[in-house]
């Protein structure tokens, strides 16, 4: 079991990307209540003798599904981080892992102004390990990146095999002054993970994970 610093850090990461998500739901909420009073407005001219727009009305059904199915696949996302930390070391598979990841925290990036970007890994990466702790890795590295990154910036996630290892690599943050402190996740996650953390002359952060059976 984690011992009380441990358990802070892993409810403040828990915190913020729910916090994040539920904001993003509340969007989805509204726009389904605008459309709704849309609706309804309808409603009320057809039975104060004006002719139902049944155009109108199939456009308003197809956007409240729209916002139905986006809000459904942030639940979905959210969904995923809960069962997370239920989840035992096991088997991970690393492209499934970063599009949560990124879909978790896209928004986090956006307020800050800085566009995030998945590319597709390999297929087939797997790593033994926690997921939520694999999340909370990631986001540490996330949080770096933003630190540097200016507003109207992208940083691109990818992943490739190196040497054995898995590399998942943060690129888009500037290179850092000299004498910049260089802010990486804390070292018990590191140790947690088996990972190792650096970052590049061009500022692009690098995460290296065991693969699963090396």
């Amino acid at each position: 079991m984690a011992d009380a610093p441990e358990c802070s850090q892993e409810l403040a990461f828990f915190g913020k990307v729910t916090a994040s998500v539920s904001h993003e739901l509340k969007n989805y909420l509204a726009l389904i209540n605008e459309y709704n009073g849309l609706l309804c407005d309808l409603v009320m001219a057809h039975e104060m003798g004006r002719a139902l727009d049944l155009g109108r009305l199939k456009s308003l059904c197809g956007d409240i599904k729209r916002q139905v199915t986006a809000g459904g696949a942030v639940l979905d996302h959210l969904n995923g981080l809960a069962h997370s930390v239920d989840q035992e070391v096991q088997p991970v598979d690393l492209g499934r892992c970063l599009g949560l990841f990124v879909a978790l925290s896209r928004r986090s990036a956006a307020r800050q102004g800085v566009e995030l970007e998945l590319m597709p890994p390999p297929e087939g990466l797997s790593l033994r390990t926690q997921l939520f702790t694999l999340l909370r890795g990631l986001w540490q590295c996330l949080e770096a990146a933003l630190a540097a990154c200016p507003a109207g910036g992208r940083l691109i996630l990818e992943a490739a095999v190196e040497g054995g290892q898995a590399r998942v690599s943060l690129r888009g943050a500037p290179p850092a002054a000299q004498g910049q402190a260089v802010h990486a996740p804390a070292a018990a996650l590191l140790t947690a993970l088996g990972a190792s953390f650096s970052r590049q002359d061009d500022g692009c952060l690098r995460l290296c994970l065991p693969l699963a059976g090396a």
